[in-house]
């Protein structure tokens, strides 16, 4: 008997039962077993709660919580695959403001947290810096507070935003006046800081404007450094150009010197629009009357009169003695498209969730919204997708919607009063 023959044959046999055994275990496990257990839905964000975004980033944060909690009440997210509703549980991290430690934030999130999903700060350097991370470790981000194109230009697949761009500010606020401003040509002054945004949010302006030859142009452009004690020079050169609106993005510090100088030397343009220095509400108190009249595009606001939304608003303003700021909708509906999309797939599987979100339509408290891909709901730049804008106003102390007239809560202010 040849003793090494039975050995490898033994050996042969040995090896096929273990194959057999493992392909098995597979089947068992992929097709056999139930979904593994689960108790709750855990989603995980790093927010700018302190330094330069903390307000609206605490406005984006309570527009998650007051979400989570309607969710919760409601019994939580049918998810077919468990057969059930499962809770959403939480947890975050404030980035103080900084991209690099929200980058640790989302990485401390997906590796040790082990969140299921990721929601987003606020800021683009902010967001952008989760989006990477949610990138590398493929892990699907719902965010709001950017209005960059930096998501698309490059191609990033994991991080979907219910919020405008820059260019739909751009191509908004041009319909608003074109609609609302008297017959003619109006001259614009176009002021942007020495940032990516000021740059994003010039370089819309000048390619959104095409679109109303004859009915506006430039005819004054400055890049300044933002945070100065004054601007007299440039709002000097600015009077000179005689412009009779201009628009601008600066910070909220950097409006109220902006204002209060243009009233001293007297430049009093019949238009002031100022993306993102008029969301928060301390804008007004800041400013005072001078804030009267100064306009602003947004994705949602707590006046649009959805009546989920106005019910948002009155809960917020019973529970914080304050209206909320822009951001509250925003970060509200963020929650309202990840739990759509987790619903519609029916599993927590990132990939699948992945592909509902591409294409998924979904009423919101700041309206209807429809992804045609990742990044932004936002058909300049994902044709086939679709959000609304408004134009709200500073009247009286209050933010009014005075476009588009379907959603107006007030009529447009004009000229500026100073």
């Amino acid at each position: 008997m040849n003793t090494s023959a039975i050995t490898k044959l033994q050996a042969a046999i040995i090896a096929l039962i273990i194959i057999i055994a493992a392909v098995a275990g597979v089947i068992y496990y992929f097709v056999v077993l139930p979904a593994p257990k689960k108790e709750a839905i855990k989603l995980g964000f790093s927010m700018p709660l302190s330094g330069a975004h903390a307000y609206n980033g605490e406005m984006v944060k309570r527009g998650y919580e007051f979400a989570i909690e309607d969710i919760n009440k409601a019994g939580g997210v049918y998810v077919m695959e468990y057969g059930r509703k499962l809770k959403i549980e939480y947890v975050y991290y404030d980035d103080e403001s900084d991209p690099t430690k929200a980058k640790t934030n989302a990485e401390k999130l997906i590796t040790v947290d082990r969140v299921d999903f990721l929601l987003g700060p606020f800021s683009t350097p902010v967001v952008f810096a989760v989006a990477t991370v949610a990138e590398q470790y493929e892990v699907v981000h719902v965010a709001t507070g950017s209005g960059s194109l930096t998501f698309e230009q490059n191609k990033y697949n994991w991080t979907f935003l219910p919020f405008h761009t820059e260019l739909h500010n751009a191509l908004t606020i041009f319909k608003c006046l074109n609609e609302t401003l008297p017959p003619g040509e109006h001259k614009i002054a176009l002021w942007w800081e020495d940032t990516t945004l000021g740059a994003t949010f010039s370089t819309a302006i000048k390619d959104k404007i095409t679109q109303f030859t004859g009915r506006f142009t430039i005819v004054f452009e400055q890049k300044y450094t933002p945070g100065q004690a004054s601007y007299a020079t440039m709002i000097l050169q600015t009077k000179e150009a005689a412009p009779d609106m201009v628009f601008a993005v600066p910070s909220t510090t950097d409006a109220v010197t902006l204002l209060r100088e243009s009233k001293e030397l007297g430049f009093f343009p019949k238009v002031v629009y100022f993306q993102r220095a008029a969301e928060p509400y301390a804008f007004w108190n800041l400013v005072g009357l001078d804030a009267q009249g100064v306009l602003q595009p947004f994705t949602g606001h707590p006046r649009l009169p959805i009546q989920k939304n106005l019910n948002l608003t009155e809960r917020y303003r019973n529970k914080y003695g304050e209206m909320p700021g822009v951001n509250v909708p925003s970060g509200y509906a963020a929650v309202e498209v990840l739990v759509a999309a987790i619903e519609k797939a029916g599993t927590l599987d990132k990939y699948k969730v992945r592909t509902v979100l591409s294409t998924l339509e979904v009423d919101t408290v700041v309206g209807k919204i429809r992804f045609a891909g990742p990044g932004h709901s936002d058909p300049l730049v994902r044709p086939g997708a679709y959000l609304e804008q408004i134009v709200f106003q500073w009247q009286h102390g209050g933010q009014a919607i005075i476009w588009p007239s379907k959603y107006a809560t007030s009529t447009f202010m004009y000229p500026k009063p100073w």
